[in-house]
């Protein structure tokens, strides 16, 4: 019976712990999993953007790159278009929030010095309720960096500040897009720990959603997000479901392994 015991105590802790976070109010999301962008007017000519429909078409490419490809997630965000009326072209974060429309998140620039007071800040995301749910991102249009950078990286940026708009902190695995430094990797692929995340927060109403995920404390640069570019040598994200499955099937092998050693010395003993 000890076995069984150390064993179990062995498979328990084997298990990966999650390390994605939240927004700093706990559980918030956006009312329902179908959830529209609406793009800012004003032209993000030094982010790199000719015009506001080339930001949405990008934005677009990166949702449906990233976040739209997860099938335990219920998350759908489809670019609505370019709203004439809004310019965030000198606005603060909360500024851009309070223009946006409830239940929608706001992507634009903005060129505001207390807001991007860094050329390593690319992009600064985050989600509301206090006055409806709606969350918001805005790039960096005070320096050419975000422009300076590769189609992938654009798009990795991009997908990025979303998760933060519509509720997600930063994660502490370093494979996760929604890790809380860029650390200079090009980030090709969602983590199994950005596909909890978004399952936890947009779970489908089936019992093979993922809404018993437990959320770890807030992690590294809780608060304001933002996403940074830093130096060091390029990696690729890659998934670990593969190596967490080899895990979890030794552990069962193992445990399962002992209840028989136990059976059969019961039997003899007998």
């Amino acid at each position: 019976m000890k076995s069984v015991i150390l064993v179990s105590l062995i498979i328990f802790i084997s298990i990966p712990a999650h390390a994605f976070t939240l927004s700093n109010s706990g559980r918030v999301n956006l009312p329902g999993p179908e959830v529209a962008i609406v793009v800012a007017s004003n032209t993000c000519s030094v982010a790199g953007f000719n015009s506001a429909q080339e930001l949405a078409d990008m934005v677009q490419e990166s949702v449906d790159a990233y976040w739209n490809r997860i099938p335990t997630c219920a998350l759908e965000l489809t670019v609505e278009g370019v709203n004439s009326s809004i310019d965030t072209s000198s606005d603060g974060l909360l500024e851009a929030l309070t223009k946006t429309p409830i239940g929608k998140i706001l992507v634009g620039c903005s060129d505001d010095a207390d807001l991007f007071d860094s050329s390593s800040t690319l992009g600064v995301g985050s989600i509301n309720t206090a006055s409806g749910d709606r969350g918001a991102f805005l790039l960096n249009n005070r320096s050419t960096v975000f422009a300076n950078q590769s189609q992938q990286e654009k798009l990795a940026v991009i997908a990025h500040e979303l998760g933060h708009a519509f509720g997600l902190g930063h994660s502490g695995d370093p494979t996760a897009l929604m890790y809380y430094a860029i650390g200079g990797k090009v980030q090709e692929n969602l983590s199994i720990d950005d596909y909890d995340a978004c399952s936890y927060l947009y779970p489908h109403d089936s019992p093979g959603g993922c809404s018993a995920v437990p959320v770890m404390p807030p992690g590294p640069r809780s608060g304001l997000k933002s996403f940074k570019k830093q130096s060091g040598n390029k990696t690729f994200a890659e998934s670990n479901s593969s190596i967490s499955l080899m895990i979890l099937t030794l552990m069962m092998t193992l445990f399962f392994g002992c209840l028989w050693r136990e059976y059969k010395a019961r039997n003899l003993l007998s």
